[in-house]
């Protein structure tokens, strides 16, 4: 079974399209997985929500998930029709990160 996990960006991948640098990039193993489970939800208006909470043994933890309601303030990308939402406290902590899929 695969597992997602984010990483500082050390690995290659393609940044998400947005106007500024992305906040997290995606491989295309992850991009790829991230397409083929919405698929399988039935709506095409998901989108992959990727936030860091407190808590966790370093001090916070990572939580992913589809969702569908997207703030006005959230950060928003998309890559290959896989959209990408990060709200702006998680985008602080997350910049520069890389999700991949193995």
């Amino acid at each position: 079974m695969g597992a997602f996990g984010v990483a500082r960006r050390y690995a290659r991948a393609t940044d998400l399209t947005q106007e500024e640098p992305p906040v997290i990039a995606l491989t295309d193993n992850a991009t790829s997985k991230v397409a083929e489970l919405i698929a399988a939800e039935g709506d095409e208006n998901l989108a992959l929500r990727v936030a860091v909470r407190p808590g966790g043994c370093s001090g916070f933890s990572y939580e992913m998930f589809f969702d569908s309601d997207i703030a006005d303030d959230d950060i928003t990308a998309e890559r290959d029709g896989v959209k990408v939402v990060v709200d702006p406290s998680s985008a602080q902590l997350l910049t520069g990160a890389t999700l991949d899929y193995k």
